[in-house]
């Protein structure tokens, strides 16, 4: 088993100039810090007496059986860039949260390129680990994502980086004096905002206007060039490192309208106004961490002023990304064909994780939770005006639709009056007379032109999100302004520019995506009837 640690990093200046789209025209620096928050990363090959090959826990618990089903991109990517064919167990644990601009998903790759080099029995230099992490990460998994970040893992300290010119990246230790050092920390203060980010969506967009960010980018260089002139002086100008902290914030906020927003800003504001010089998120931007500058003396009335976010003390840290623990062991071979086939509690097991992941995956989304409450109101408000609910689907999703009308037509947990609500499917006569007279994709669609008004709601429900006849009922529905709804898997197919308000399930796999569809329209149920028949229950059993 091999164990790796590899810190965390916060970036003070220079951040945006490390893209290649800007670095290899124009050269970029950072200036940045790795900090006492590490990532830990633990792996070993794994004895193959299960019924996969590979089991990898992060958040999230996957167990395939070839590579090229771990959806986790950097695992993935990393197993076949260095060429493992053997079973593999990988368990990852974290000082912080993901998604919260202190370099986490750069972090893990290098952690995990580390502790892989060092299970197959090869020792790697910190500049060939963070450029194996850079190329990965940029060239195979294809991300949004700078230099910076890689090489601050696999190095560690208080750096000023460069990018460009042949040696692509080039570390360059901040040596000031110890006390100075220890005053500069000493004046820093972090926070978590209390909401996480995608950081390859808003690096996107900021890699996409760099052609016309020129001046920015360069005054941002020009900023890190005074930071590194304020260290090398005496102490009695240290404050000025948090004014160039905030000069660069505001330059950054102009880089693109994603990386900051009216929470952001107030949260900033008040640490400004509780005494602190400067400060600046960390990272891409949109959430995650803020760290400000701050005379000693007013650190008791920031973290005041701020008390309803968590407060995260931190320090320095030079080791970079580092092999805590090595016993090196042999490959196991690879066990007999249909050996655990007749184990089908293995089976049952799988099925329900991988039932409980595809939900888990889909409340990542931030946007999940708020999209089922709001279909949830449209659909109490359309009831409360004497409009209908109507429900179609196919297969497995027309049991769902006849399910889910039946626990509106008749009732879900409350003894109620009956809600106007119908499965499009259920009369056989009319499906099969329309399919046979015009064609099976028309069978939903004359329906809803019969029978549907303004203000009805349709919910259309597709794993694939592109079943012909749910279309085409949609096309319909919103012809008649119509609220439409649809729940899909993974991507949502052709439904996604048809529906008002669109739930995906972040899967592939058609039963699991069927059994969060069935779960959804169950919450959904239960709102409606509590809102309309008994709002003063909560919306719990």
């Amino acid at each position: 088993m091999i164990i790796s640690k590899t810190p965390f990093r916060i970036s003070f200046f220079g951040g945006g100039t490390d893209y290649p789209v800007w670095y290899r025209e124009h050269s970029g620096s950072v200036l940045s810090t790795t900090i006492n928050k590490y990532c830990y990363i633990s792996t070993r090959y794994l004895p193959p007496f299960f019924d996969y090959k590979y089991r990898i826990r992060y958040r999230r618990r996957e167990e395939t059986q070839t590579l090229e089903e771990i959806r986790h991109p950097a695992v993935r990517e990393c197993l076949k860039f260095l060429n493992i064919k053997d079973g593999i167990e990988m368990v990852h644990t974290s000082d912080l949260p993901a998604l919260s601009g202190i370099g986490s998903s750069s972090s893990f790759t290098v952690g995990f390129l580390n502790s892989l080099y060092a299970l197959t029995g090869r020792m790697i230099s910190k500049r060939q680990l963070a450029l194996d992490a850079i190329h990965i990460e940029q060239d195979i998994i294809k991300e949004n994502v700078g230099s910076q970040d890689q090489t601050a893992a696999a190095f560690g300290g208080f750096n000023r980086i460069d990018f460009g010119g042949e040696e692509e990246v080039q570390v360059h230790p901040i040596t000031i004096s110890k006390e100075k050092l220890d005053l500069l920390q000493d004046h820093l203060l972090m926070f978590f905002t209390g909401f996480s980010r995608i950081a390859s969506n808003i690096a996107a967009e900021q890699i996409r206007q760099t052609p016309d960010k020129a001046a920015e980018l360069k005054a941002m260089t020009e900023i890190l060039e005074a930071a590194i002139e304020v260290l090398n002086a005496g102490q009695e100008r240290l404050f000025e490192f948090g004014k160039l902290l905030h000069e660069t914030w505001k330059i950054k906020k102009e880089l693109t309208n994603l990386i900051s927003n009216s929470e952001i800003d107030a949260i900033y504001e008040a640490g400004i106004e509780a005494g602190a010089i400067g400060g600046k998120l960390c990272g891409a931007g949109g959430g995650g961490f803020m760290v400000f500058f701050a005379p000693p003396e007013a650190h008791a009335r920031i973290k005041e002023r701020l008390k309803n976010l968590l407060y995260v003390p931190f320090r320095f840290e030079t080791s970079g990304s580092q092999i805590l623990f090595s016993d090196p062991q042999e490959p196991f071979p690879e066990p007999m064909p249909g050996l655990f086939m007749k184990n089908k509690n293995l089976l049952i097991s799988r099925a329900i994780k991988d039932s409980i992941e595809a939900k888990e995956d889909s409340l990542e989304n931030n946007q999940f939770l708020p999209t089922i409450e709001k279909i949830a109101d449209e659909m109490t408000n359309a009831l409360r005006n004497g409009k209908r609910v109507f429900f179609c689907g196919n297969g497995g999703s027309a049991a769902d639709a006849q399910h889910l009308a039946a626990e509106l037509s008749g009732k879900f947990y409350l003894d109620r009056e009956p809600l106007p609500a119908q499965a499009l499917h259920t009369n056989t006569s009319f499906l099969t007379a329309v399919a046979n007279d015009y064609s099976y994709e028309e069978v939903f669609a004359r329906a809803v032109k019969g029978e549907g008004k303004e203000g009805d709601v349709l919910v259309g429900i597709s794993t694939s999100g592109n079943s012909a006849n749910v279309v085409r009922a949609l096309e319909a529905a919103n012809n008649l302004k119509m609220i439409t709804v649809g729940l899909t898997g993974k991507g949502g197919g052709k439904m996604k520019n048809l529906c008002q308000y669109l739930i995906e399930v972040s899967s592939s796999d058609t039963p699991r995506i069927q059994e969060s569809h069935i779960l959804i329209g169950h919450i959904i149920c239960e709102i409606v009837e509590k809102e309309i028949f008994d709002n003063s229950l909560p919306i719990t059993n």
